[in-house]
């Protein structure tokens, strides 16, 4: 079994735990069908313009950017992070 640079698993590994915790805080407390897209190294997450109103949800949301822009900080060579309104 082969594995990544110890420093790269780790990075990916708190991305996911990041992103997934607020996929499952949108779907799960708040109500809100997400549709996702796995692939290795990306996960693909989209809702309709009604879950991103609430407050509860731009907290759960707000909360994963910070997050996530904080690992890229901390680790540029490891993580780049995109946004996408549809």
């Amino acid at each position: 079994m082969e594995y990544a640079v110890e420093t790269d698993d780790v990075v990916c590994a708190a991305a996911s735990a990041i992103l997934q915790a607020a996929w499952l805080g949108l779907q799960e407390h708040l109500q809100i069908a997400v549709e996702a897209e796995r692939s290795p190294g990306t996960l693909r997450l989209r809702w309709g313009e009604d879950g991103r109103a609430s407050r509860e949800a731009q907290a759960v949301l707000g909360t994963a950017r910070l997050a996530i822009e904080t690992l890229a900080r901390q680790y540029p060579q490891n993580i780049a992070v995109s946004t996408a309104r549809d």
